[in-house]
């Protein structure tokens, strides 16, 4: 093989340029380094190509794609709840924040079913600079250990499905207990959010109410 003369071209957008740090020949075995410095002026989608044109070679087009994506969503890959006696629920909340201006939409598709799980909502929309609640219910029907596998879906550029897998049991004699809310990370600046207006009332409210009851 011998010396390869080229010539690299920047991109045509304005908010990205090339940074080549290269003599105008390539010698063979080696390799050169080019880096693309890139400053959007909007939270978008980005497309442009960097060209390569070669000497009695056929010139050679990079894609270059820039995109918004969701920095600060973290699912986890496995929950585990506390024993919760038959008839009885929990729920557990999973907040899906995003910090950039930007609306993301997201579904839900259930991997491994459960009788005693269901979650909502399985379609919507995470807010920009806001989240949405995630919330999975267990309420066991026998006494048994039982899993529920679900994977989150974003709509983003080269987005991974998030998998997450949540292991819930019940056992003989256990008490009773009002149904409660567990979140899976503090909301915003550690507060945790107003729950929904379905009647439910957190352990430790219901546990100050029966202590007034008694006086």
């Amino acid at each position: 093989e011998s010396t390869l003369n080229h010539l690299f071209l920047s991109p045509v957008s304005v908010d990205a340029r090339l940074l080549v740090c290269a003599k105008d020949r390539l010698i063979p075995g080696l390799a050169y380094t080019v880096n693309v410095a890139f400053c959007p002026d909007d939270w978008r989608y980005f497309s442009d190509c960097i060209r390569v044109h070669c000497k009695d070679e056929e010139n050679l087009l990079i894609p270059v794609h820039a995109y918004p994506v969701i920095s600060d969503l973290h699912i986890p890959t496995h929950i585990d709840l506390s024993a919760i006696p038959l008839g009885q629920s929990v729920d557990h909340v999973i907040p899906l924040r995003c910090s950039c201006p930007v609306d993301f939409e997201f579904q839900v598709c259930i991997i491994q079913p459960h009788d005693a799980y269901s979650i909502h909502p399985v379609t919507g929309v995470i807010p920009a600079n806001g989240e949405v609640l995630l919330t999975v219910t267990f309420c066991p029907l026998q006494y048994e250990t039982s899993q529920f596998t679900f994977q989150l879906v974003v709509s983003q550029f080269n987005t991974k499905p998030y998998l997450c897998t949540i292991t819930g049991f019940s056992r003989p004699n256990l008490p009773l207990r009002t149904p409660h809310v567990r979140f899976e990370a503090p909301v915003g600046d550690g507060a945790r959010p107003s729950l929904p207006s379905s009647g439910r009332k957190s352990k430790q409210t219901s546990v100050k109410e029966a202590d007034k009851l008694k006086v």
